[in-house]
């Protein structure tokens, strides 16, 4: 009975502490998640063009970016752009566990007096600790993405292109469920991390032993009741009942968002809706982090959390107040003297208000409106498709039976120079041998037996590919080749290409940006196309015709609205692999996607059936 008392009054403790500091805090999250979208995510962009023009670049794509992130300048971009990040998200976390504490505690004064012991509690970012915290709440955290969510770096994914390599392995399903178990497992025993940081001040690695040590202390009907919390989390966000991804609305600039919601109903819907899901989300962050410092505080009733922040840091507040005072008198002492002209204004203004409205509003329909997509979106299975071995004939067959518009083949050597089908430069994955495509001959290779999980096959010569797709399909051919072997590629996929009089049958592509160029170089009637898996820079219309392609094949990562506007205007044609999931895929032909890339091309006719049925031809440029 003592118990079940105990646990009503903290029960209502909580609540009524939740009750209290719900407001503020909203309202705080709402102007830290404004100031994270509009001034610290541009000012990092900001750094990394700055990084690009000391190395003479503007714009860089694979490996090229790869190769300026590990040069000096790149190093010393991501170094400070890791201290502003660690700081910033810090620094919001400290203000709401601090504040909820203070209202706990009911020693809550202002908000200037949790900003200095926010900042004071930065001490416990010295030395080596902040690169764990950096790991922790940078990476771990929105990895998770369950009880913490910062405004600036909210949500961190695995690239599909890499889960999705790992997951065509025997082992790979395991390995990936056994990362996410244990990230999981290490989310949970470092649960209390960022209270104990900010409120007793420890550095992050003896954060880390004290909040192990708390589970160990902890009663089960706690432990319980935490775990309930995520598993309900989980549920909420995780199975679909409650829509997350809105990263539709983002135009390619604010003014083209608001102009582009004030005149879509849809649009304004789903504003209206990701408001809603961002508030349900934060009012439950605030509630798991006010169930957290109680119990903090259950478990260790010694907690006092004392500011002794240094006068610098007194000082440096006072006069930064000072000088924002400043400044606003500044600014009003400087336009004062035009008040009284306007207030004679004021009836000029009224009667030409109608006027000026009506041209605002319709400037606005204009810029709000959309170009048409390039062409009628069109459906590629990748490495033809899974309904066979991948890159072979049986699943070619696959990729004809769904439907689909293209086929996307890898194109490799044989020793003799024959261009085959396989992805791996290693026949292991597929054939269980230790060997490479380019070191065995035709006739060895045609001795394998490809094995994909319970299908088997084997591998298919270019010339078979082609022979084989008739009327029925047409090629996405990849140019895979190593440095030595370029030219020799190119040559012999386009003299095959040529003797069988398949330039209007296929389009080439790869990710060496070198070979794109030879082929354009030998064949410039060929399509020609670059596949992307990362960027750098402002991707502007000019950077893009300079690239000198008729299309490009960009990772999900890569998919932004900016970026498939500035394509539009270029006139390139955008397609997105590896997208297997429905909704993605639906998303993405709202983006204005061109064409999708999937291992399954029969849930890609599922979503380009009602989005063909819905946009009839003055949708596009061309058919």
């Amino acid at each position: 009975m003592q118990t079940t008392t105990s646990l009503f009054q903290k029960g209502k403790k909580i609540f009524t502490t939740f009750y209290h500091i719900l407001p503020y805090l909203l309202l705080f999250e709402f102007i830290y998640k404004a100031l994270s979208l509009f001034i610290f995510v541009p000012i990092g962009k900001e750094l990394i063009t700055m990084m690009m023009d000391i190395n003479g670049d503007t714009v860089l794509f694979n490996y090229s970016m790869l190769k300026l992130i590990l040069s000096l300048p790149g190093i010393a971009a991501i170094i400070l752009i890791f201290l502003c990040s660690t700081l910033l998200i810090y620094l919001e976390f400290s203000i709401l566990i601090i504040r909820i504490y203070k209202e706990y505690t009911q020693t809550y004064t202002n908000f200037q007096d949790t900003l200095r012991d926010a900042l004071t509690s930065f001490s416990c970012l010295t030395n080596k600790g902040i690169l764990g915290f950096f790991v922790y709440a940078v990476l771990l955290l929105p990895f998770i993405h369950i009880g913490f969510i910062n405004s600036l770096i909210p949500t961190v994914h695995i690239p599909y292109f890499v889960t999705g390599e790992l997951l065509r392995r025997s082992y790979g399903s395991i390995l990936l469920n056994s990362i996410s178990i244990l990230l999981f497992l290490l989310y949970c025993l470092l649960l209390f991390v960022l209270p104990i940081m900010v409120l007793k001040q420890n550095r992050f690695l003896s954060s880390c032993k004290c909040s192990i040590q708390l589970w160990r202390k902890m009663k089960l009907p706690f432990a319980l009741f935490l775990f309930g919390l995520i598993f309900v989390w989980a549920v909420l966000f995780f199975s679909g009942i409650i829509p997350t991804d809105f990263s539709t609305l983002m135009e390619e600039n604010l003014l083209k968002t608001i102009c582009t919601i004030f005149f879509s109903p849809s649009a304004l819907a789903k504003l209206l809706l990701a408001i809603v899901v961002w508030g349900i989300q934060t009012i439950l962050m605030l509630l798991f982090l006010c169930i957290l410092i109680n119990t903090l505080l259950s478990l260790d009733p010694s907690l006092s959390f004392d500011t002794m922040f240094p006068s610098s840091v007194h000082q440096a507040l006072e006069k930064t107040q000072t000088n924002i005072h400043g400044i606003g008198i500044r600014v009003y002492n400087y336009f004062s003297p035009l008040f009284p002209k306007i207030v004679k204004l004021k009836k000029k203004l009224l009667l030409l208000s109608p006027i000026l409205v009506t041209v605002m509003l319709v400037l606005m329909y204009l810029y709000a409106q959309k170009p048409p997509v390039i062409h009628k979106p069109i459906s590629i299975g990748h490495r033809c498709s899974d309904l066979g071995v991948e890159n072979t004939l049986d699943s070619l067959q696959g990729a004809i039976d769904s439907g689909a518009d293209y086929a996307e083949i890898d194109i490799q050597l044989t020793s003799e120079g024959i261009p085959v089908i396989h992805h791996d430069a290693n026949l292991q994955r597929l054939a269980g041998t230790n060997q490479a495509v380019s070191d065995l001959s035709l006739a060895e290779l045609k001795q394998l037996e490809l094995r994909q999980g319970e299908m088997t096959s084997s591998i298919a010569t270019l010339q078979e590919m082609m022979d084989y797709c008739g009327n029925n399909i047409k090629l996405l051919i990849e140019l895979k080749a190593s440095s030595g072997q370029k030219e020799a590629l190119v040559d012999t996929v386009l003299e095959t290409i040529q003797e069988n009089k398949f330039a209007n049958k296929c389009i080439l592509m790869s990710l060496d940006y070198e070979l794109v160029e030879l082929i354009r170089k030998k064949n410039p009637d060929l399509n020609v196309g670059y596949c992307l898996f990362g960027n750098l820079g402002n991707i502007d219309v000019r950077a893009l015709i300079e690239l000198n392609v008729d299309f490009l094949v960009i990772e999900e990562g890569v998919v932004t609205s900016d970026f498939i506007a500035n394509c539009k205007r270029a006139w390139l044609p955008v397609y997105v692999w590896t997208v297997d999931d429905l909704n993605k895929m639906n998303k993405y032909l709202e983006m204005g996607i061109n064409g999708i890339i999937s291992d399954k091309p029969y849930v890609t006719k599922e979503a380009l059936a009602p989005y063909t049925q819905g946009h009839d031809s003055d949708s596009y440029y061309f058919e």
